[in-house]
């Protein structure tokens, strides 16, 4: 009966609990450049990070003509909260979340600041299915 309960209270936790604040999908916010085009304020492309409601963030390049994250760029690594499941510890970026709306940083760097993506998913599909043609 006793491991039952536990088995059960892990399972809620693990479902989204704890770090549901960070869960989603996130766009870094913009600037415009001299030609037009939107560019992070550091001068690259946009960043966008996914965090999975256990532990893992996925992190890409948001290409501006394809609405998408580029393939080529996406890299996972662990993510860890804490301050009461209000910020996260990534690679050497510490974020924020408040809402629909984050900051992150590196060590004191140039302060990011990101907006929830909502609908339509940009980051590319973790799983590719081989084509059956051959």
């Amino acid at each position: 009966m006793r491991a039952s309960f536990i088995t059960v209270c892990a399972l809620i936790l693990l479902s989204g609990g704890c770090t549901a604040g960070f869960t989603g999908q996130w766009l870094e916010d913009g600037v415009q450049s001299a030609d037009g085009t939107t560019l992070s304020p550091t001068g690259e492309k946009r960043m966008a990070l996914n965090f999975d409601p256990v532990s893992t963030v996925w992190v890409g390049r948001y290409s501006e003509r394809g609405k998408v994250v580029d393939n080529g760029s996406v890299q996972s690594d662990q993510y860890s909260v804490y301050d009461g499941w209000s910020s996260a510890h990534f690679g050497s970026m510490i974020a924020h979340v408040n809402g629909d709306h984050m900051e992150a940083n590196v060590g004191g760097g140039v302060q990011r600041h990101f907006t929830r993506v909502k609908g339509t998913s940009i980051f590319p599909p973790t799983v590719e299915i081989p084509p059956f043609n051959e």
